[in-house]
């Protein structure tokens, strides 16, 4: 019944990409002509938890709107993501695959520079081929012009709203539906309301009925980025609930609007609307970790909404066994007769539509992060019916979570049940460790701006301390070196010269250093940053950042270092502190390769899209 409902939903007419430059594989995908295919119109709610939502049993009536479409189609109970994070999880959800080569604005040269697979294809180019106009409405910096995914969509809008609101998206949005007639298209919509930080102005009544007005860390918690741990109340875990519950509440709103535009146009009985999350969030249960950090494997992170409702797609479905966000483009294809030559790993859901009672499409999900450098081997995630099993398979490493695997009450049966882990590990040597092998060996090329972090290995040894953010000592004549961060007080200590060296590709390059531009940090009044800096083809010079009060707009700015050429795919910079009334505070390095083509992004651009990712807690 499923599949003849579809069968007549034919192609109209062919659409080509944007061209993304050279070196980019780009396989052709190409259907017959016909005509009356659905639009489809995917909702991605970033960061948001399956389980606070009212279509999933929550108490809580956060998503009535949703919940309503809920009854028009069909719901995931137990899907799940790829990854805890946006950079990992979106690239795979709109390929299908558990390792897809690296579609976003930032990260390493390891993972920029690979050459996408010809059997690779995104969703987006996937619906250009069967005659869909393709259009991405982004509210995150990971999906803007210096990323290739923005490329794959015939046609762009970024949503520079700092708050990201959902009303900025629907006056963009809106007037776009407008203006649609006759070919089918898809729309993909990134919203980032649901996502840290909360923002009390989006939360009025009635969305902040879960807030407590009186909560004296109210403003604290909802500017809260949770990339670390920090020491939560009972009342301050209630008030950080209700953060989530109300930006649900808030966003739910949207798809009440979005529905009633589309009945009001007349085609909302021919759209597909698809409901989801890239990920989930911690909320301070364990009365520490907020967020969604690359170690948070437990439930409230890794379980995400699914609900897909349209022609086609039965109603009032509700599908109990566990499925993942690289079935729904497998699922969109077998759905729609759509032609691709992409291979996939994820399963098409239409069997499960057809009959409730057909076999589950998979033994385990699986979902990785990242255990070392960027690029190396991931830690694996494999979730089963009772358990789920973690290994890192560089350090050997393992954990098997007893499920539900809950923060705060996280029982690891390893030692109790080695069987299970032993089987759960062949299950990924012989299933998806040779889907990593196949990605790795992928040739790197087409040079694009990358970033390196300062990774604590430095020379000398008893130059440094690894030590956590907020526990610095600022006295003891040594550098404080912890994963980008790279911080010495030099008014109070007089550390010795640091060497880093970094792999980087051969070539020619424009280097800058993000360094601290704000002098509001204890103690304030301080300049901000001075280092004196000896890079390989550079002269040596200092750096310096005199940021008086009052505080700039950014906290962090990039300075040059200069252009370097690296010929032996090692790029080595020494730093010493610039100035005894300074501090002397970096984060990371950004290297832009120099006269290779257009993709070279420039450094304000590039400084734009790292602010507006700090302001989401990824560069902390």
């Amino acid at each position: 019944m499923f599949r003849r409902a579809l069968a007549g939903l034919l192609l109209m007419c062919v659409v080509f990409l944007r061209p993304w430059p050279a070196g980019a594989a780009q396989a052709k995908d190409r259907a017959a002509p016909a005509g009356g295919r659905p639009n489809i119109i995917w909702l991605l709610l970033d960061a948001c938890r399956a389980e606070n939502l009212s279509c999933y049993g929550y108490a809580r009536q956060t998503s009535p709107n949703i919940d309503r479409l809920a009854q028009r189609g069909v719901v995931l109970e137990w899907n799940f993501a790829q990854s805890h994070c946006t950079n990992w999880s979106v690239s795979s959800y709109m390929t299908g695959r558990y390792f897809p080569v690296f579609s976003l604005t930032f990260g390493s040269w390891r993972e920029l520079w690979r050459t996408p697979p010809p059997q690779e294809r995104f969703l987006p180019q996937i619906l250009a081929g069967n005659g869909y106009h393709t259009v991405v409405f982004s509210t995150t910096p990971w999906i803007s012009e210096e990323s290739r995914l923005w490329h794959m969509f015939a046609e762009q809008h970024y949503v520079a709203d700092k708050r990201r609101s959902v009303e900025a998206v629907n006056e963009v949005f809106f007037p776009w539906l407008d203006g649609r007639h006759g070919q089918p298209f898809f729309a993909y919509l990134h919203l980032c309301e649901t996502h840290f930080p909360h923002w009390l102005e989006h939360i009025p009544p009635p969305h902040d009925q879960w807030l407590d007005p009186t909560h004296p860390r109210g403003h604290e918690l909802s500017r809260y980025n949770g990339r670390k741990p920090g020491r939560f109340s009972k009342a301050d875990q209630e008030y950080l609930r209700g953060l989530h519950d109300g930006s649900i509440h808030y966003e739910d709103t949207h798809v009440g609007r979005l529905v009633e535009k589309l009945e009001a146009l007349g085609i909302l009985d021919n759209t597909i609307l698809i409901v989801g999350a890239d990920h989930g969030d911690a909320l301070a249960e364990d009365g520490r970790s907020v967020s969604h950090n690359y170690a948070y494997t437990f439930e409230e992170v890794l379980r995400v909404p699914l609900v897909i409702a349209g022609p086609g797609f039965p109603k009032g479905r509700r599908i109990a066994c566990t499925t993942e966000n690289a079935d729904i483009v497998p699922t969109l294809v077998d759905a729609l007769h759509l032609k691709t030559k992409a291979r996939m790993d994820g399963q098409s859901l239409v069997p499960l539509f057809e009959d409730p009672n057909a076999p589950p499409p998979h033994d385990y999900v699986f979902a990785r992060y990242q255990s070392d450098e960027v690029d190396n081997v991931p830690v694996f995630v494999l979730r089963g019916d009772r358990y789920k099993y973690e290994w890192n398979a560089l350090t050997g490493e393992e954990h098997l979570w007893r499920l539900p695997d809950k923060l705060g009450k996280r029982v690891d049966d390893i030692k109790a049940h080695p069987e299970q882990a032993r089987a759960m590990r062949r299950v990924i040597e012989e299933r998806h460790l040779p889907l990593w092998h196949a990605y790795e060996s992928l040739p790197r090329t087409s040079p694009r701006a990358f970033i390196e972090e300062f990774a604590p290995d430095a020379e000398p040894k008893e130059a440094w301390v690894y030590q956590r953010l907020g526990e610095e000592s600022w006295d003891d004549n040594k550098w404080t070196l912890k994963g980008n961060y790279l911080a010495s007080c030099g008014w109070q200590e007089d550390a010795p010269p640091i060497t880093f060296e970094f792999a980087v590709p051969n070539a020619t390059y424009q280097v800058q250093m993000c360094v601290l531009n704000s002098s509001a940090v204890p103690p304030h009044g301080k300049p901000a940053s001075s280092f004196h800096v000896r890079a390989e083809g550079v002269e040596p010079h200092k750096v310096t950042v005199d940021s008086h009060p009052p505080m700039p707009t950014d906290l962090w700015t990039y300075a040059d270092i200069g252009t370097c050429t690296v010929n032996d795919g090692s790029f080595t910079l020494t730093l010493d502190e610039g100035s005894p009334s300074h501090w002397a505070k970096a984060q990371r390095l950004r290297f832009i390769p120099v006269d290779v083509d257009s993709r070279a992004t420039s450094a304000a651009d590039a400084s734009e899209s790292e602010e507006q990712l700090r302001a989401l807690g990824y560069l902390e």
